[in-house]
């Protein structure tokens, strides 16, 4: 379970979208037979 925050005055359209994207991308990470491989991340990263 995940937790997702966001601003007061989000509108129910957007968020309606944001569920039917999430849900469309769990079912499509359900289907999948093995795991994703792990993305290369460059060595260098930028520090604040």
């Amino acid at each position: 379970m995940r937790r997702i925050v966001v601003r007061n005055g989000l509108w129910t359209d957007l968020a309606d979208r944001f569920v039917e994207t999430m849900i469309t991308a769990i079912k499509y990470l359900d289907q999948l037979e093995s795991p994703l491989p792990h993305e290369v991340r460059p060595t260098e990263s930028l520090h604040h």
